[in-house]
Formats: C-alpha cells, sequence, structure tokens
C-alpha cells in the first residue's frame, strides 16, 4: 500500500480534488493511473542526418568496429573449422582404466 500526496496547489490527479490516496500500485486503477513509465520519456534515437559531426564520426567509429570484429569472427570459422566451437570443449584423456574426467565425475554426482 502506498500514500500518494500532492501539495495545496499542485493539480492532482485524484478524483473530487482529493490531496491524498492511499492504494495497492498494481490493484487500484486510481494509483495506477497515476504512474510514469521511465521508459516513455526516453527520448527516442537520432536518425544518421539528425547528428551532428562529432556524434556522426563516433557512430561511424564503433560501427567499423564492430564489422571488424565480424569478419574477424567469420575468418576465424573458415579457416579452422576442426577447432570445437562455442563452449564446446576436448574432453580430457583418461588416465588409467578406473579414472574418469572432471565432467564425469561431476556428472556421476549430479545423478546420485
Amino acid at each position: 500500500m502506498v500514500t500518494a500526496t500532492y501539495k495545496p496547489g499542485d493539480k492532482t490527479p485524484f478524483p473530487g480534488g482529493l490531496r491524498n490516496h492511499t492504494g495497492c500500485l498494481l490493484c487500484d486503477t486510481i494509483m495506477r493511473s497515476t504512474l510514469v513509465n521511465y521508459f516513455a520519456k526516453r527520448q527516442p534515437k537520432k536518425t544518421y542526418e539528425e547528428m551532428n559531426e562529432e556524434e556522426k564520426k563516433a557512430y561511424d567509429e564503433v560501427r567499423k568496429k564492430k564489422e571488424e570484429k565480424k569478419r574477424k569472427k567469420e575468418e576465424e570459422k573458415t579457416e579452422a573449422p576442426s577447432k570445437p566451437q562455442g563452449g564446446e570443449k576436448k574432453k580430457k584423456a583418461k588416465k588409467g582404466p578406473n579414472m574418469l574426467t572432471q565432467e564425469e565425475l561431476m556428472n556421476e554426482f549430479i545423478k546420485k
């Protein structure tokens, strides 16, 4: 429960000119109607044409870095397809007939 109080002289959103109201922010329709969405206040992004020279320069630099990073990633994929990709890891070789890798030990522990 939240109590909202408006100062005298301020325009009040409550019906009947009430200065204060107590209610749930989620359940009470009067309280819910007074909420302001933070994201609705944000300024829309500028288009490239609306940017000044300095903003355009910074935007172009970031864009070039992203493109370069993407190109390098694609080159790495084409150069070494035999390497494990993403989160894949090579399993460690077992050391003896009854030895398990760390991953296998964890899986056994989870099963129990």
